[in-house]
């Protein structure tokens, strides 16, 4: 399990487990339909609403309804929804590091020397 800290929220995630990967990977998948959705011929506050939407949907699929409610409260700032999926790929990327580090140092002492 991998914690961290997006916005106002401490979450933890299992991206090592091949049903947790797939829905993160799912989720990301439907995010990016939606943002390729982005209507272009309305004012800039609902384009707004509209991607701090689907990143609302992508932490409450990910982890859970009520999820985006804790991490971004009432704000519907584009600056901090941005921020956050960043950060949620961020932790992704850290959580690989960490695992194929683990895998190395293990290989390293339990493989024969070649």
């Amino acid at each position: 399990m991998y914690t961290f800290k997006i916005g106002k929220a401490k979450l933890a995630y299992n991206f090592s487990d091949a049903r947790a990967l797939e829905k993160f990977e799912n989720a990301f998948r439907e995010f990016g339909v939606v943002q390729d959705g982005l209507p272009k011929d309305v004012p800039g506050s609902a384009q707004i609403r509209y991607i701090c939407s689907a990143v609302f949907d992508l932490f409450n699929t990910i982890f859970g309804d009520g999820t985006a409610k804790k991490v971004f409260g009432d704000s519907c700032d584009l600056e901090v929804c941005i921020d956050a999926a960043g950060q949620l790929i961020e932790a992704r990327n850290a959580a690989d590091k960490e695992i194929s580090e683990r895998i190395r140092s293990m290989n390293a002492k339990y493989l024969p020397k070649k």
